[in-house]
């Protein structure tokens, strides 16, 4: 439930009700990790956030990936790779930044 009102203020138009989701998501993966925070939902939005016209968006999605990745491993990386309408610079940021973060998995 938690994870689905999340998932609701990413989708927002407001980029401060987008950040404020992401950055609670970003904490929640911290502090719990994948087993409480359904990151499967919120990977559906993510090809969206990384596409934002907010770069403080897309450096939080990012930073969320990352904690992802963290804890989830290679085979998040692989789910990235395959999200829809990425940009080739924006999938090698993301690459490079998985390479500064212990991967789990």
């Amino acid at each position: 439930e938690a994870t689905k009102n999340l998932v609701t203020g990413m989708k927002q138009g407001n980029f401060k009700i987008v950040l404020a989701a992401l950055n609670i998501a970003i904490e929640s993966m911290k502090e719990f990790g994948p087993k409480h925070v359904q990151y499967k939902q919120i990977t559906a939005v993510m090809p969206t956030l990384f596409n934002h016209k907010k770069g403080e968006v897309r450096e939080s999605v990012q930073q969320l990936a990352c904690e992802m990745y963290g804890f989830v491993g290679p085979a998040f990386h692989e789910q990235v790779k395959n999200f829809k309408g990425m940009r080739s610079a924006t999938l090698e940021a993301i690459a490079t930044a998985f390479e500064s973060v212990n991967a789990g998995g």
